[in-house]
């Protein structure tokens, strides 16, 4: 289903292209899951999507590398505070 915007439409039609299996849950939160051909599956945010993209990252290992680098700074985070 397309979205209102083009730019997200043709992240996910390129991630569609490269084999990955693209779906939208949520479209009013405009919420991604991508899945490899292996069954790993990757949430991501519209915004996620057009950054990568943006940066021309936009593939399996650019998403897997994205939220390695959320979870780091999560656990940063979290240290900081204790």
């Amino acid at each position: 289903m397309p979205t209102f915007d083009p730019d997200i439409d043709a992240a996910v039609q390129e991630l569609r292209d490269q084999g990955l299996t693209v779906t939208n849950p949520t479209p009013q939160d405009m919420i991604w899951i991508v899945e490899d051909k292996a069954g790993e599956s990757y949430i991501l945010t519209s915004f996620q999507l057009w950054t990568l993209k943006r940066g021309g990252n936009l593939n399996i290992a650019g998403i897997r590398e994205q939220i390695l680098e959320q979870q780091r700074a999560l656990s940063s985070s979290r240290k900081q505070r204790l």
